[in-house]
């Protein structure tokens, strides 16, 4: 994360929490993110030194305004004036860092090679949160080349019981035997 995020999301953050604002903040600034990967161009709009910047604020204004919450819609304008809207992408995310910390929750992403079930899914989140008191918001993600098992990203800490990681140990070790 960059430091600007880190300063500016966070201080978005505090104030949306002291306001008791932090969720429905975080569920606007989560559209806000989706709604501008789909189409970076408005994001490149925003931070053109081309286009002037009172008529870049206008144009937040005309979209956002009375449809966000104020302190959001005035970050956006922070981000604006200053030519960062660049960091949005970063902004979002350490807010959604700072809210996760402070709600004791933790993202998990689980890796297989074949798409979990609803079952699956909710059994593995189930266990998570009994192993770490806290909420996990558990992703599922798809790759083939696990061969089969799971790899579990959590906390920055991976936990590998695939097939591909057995393999890949297994080689390890007969890589190291001397003849």
């Amino acid at each position: 994360m960059t430091q600007f995020a880190k300063v500016y999301a966070g201080a978005l953050y505090d104030l949306a929490l002291e306001e008791q604002l932090d969720s429905p903040v975080l569920e606007e600034l989560e559209l806000l993110a989706q709604a501008f990967a789909e189409t970076p161009q408005y994001v490149k709009l925003l931070s053109s030194p081309l286009v002037p910047r009172e008529e870049r604020l206008q144009v937040l204004n005309r979209n956002f305004e009375g449809k966000v919450q104020p302190y959001l819609l005035n970050f956006l304008r922070i981000l604006c004036e200053r030519g960062e809207m660049g960091q949005f992408f970063n902004c979002a995310a350490e807010f959604r860092a700072r809210y996760d910390e402070q709600h004791g929750i933790t993202q998990a992403v689980a890796v297989t090679a074949l798409p979990l079930t609803d079952a699956q899914m909710q059994a593995m989140k189930q266990r998570l949160e009994t192993a770490t008191g806290k909420t996990v918001r558990l992703k599922n993600r798809v790759d083939a080349a696990v061969l089969g098992g799971v790899r579990l990203e959590m906390d920055d800490k991976q936990l590998d019981g695939t097939v591909q990681g057995r393999l890949q140990e297994l080689q390890s070790r007969l890589s190291n035997i001397t003849m």
